[in-house]
């Protein structure tokens, strides 16, 4: 199985000058347990569903958003 997980949090203060007040940070991780993509024959280039894995294997990524 292909297991994602996401954390966010966004921090929000009384105070609206702060310059965190609604910044969001985010980190993920795509593929989580890093399981290979399953062989399909008759699929054209690299013989795997693209739908399901990625061929990259695990991937993680963060994320820092500010609304104003």
């Amino acid at each position: 199985y292909n297991i994602s997980m996401q954390l966010s949090y966004t921090f929000l203060s009384k105070g609206r000058e702060e310059w965190w007040n609604n910044t969001a940070l985010t980190v993920g991780c795509d593929n989580v347990s890093n399981t290979q993509p399953r062989l399909i024959a008759s699929s054209s280039e690299d013989m795997t569903d693209k739908a399901n894995y990625d061929i990259i294997g695990r991937f993680i990524y963060f994320q820092v958003a500010k609304k104003f």
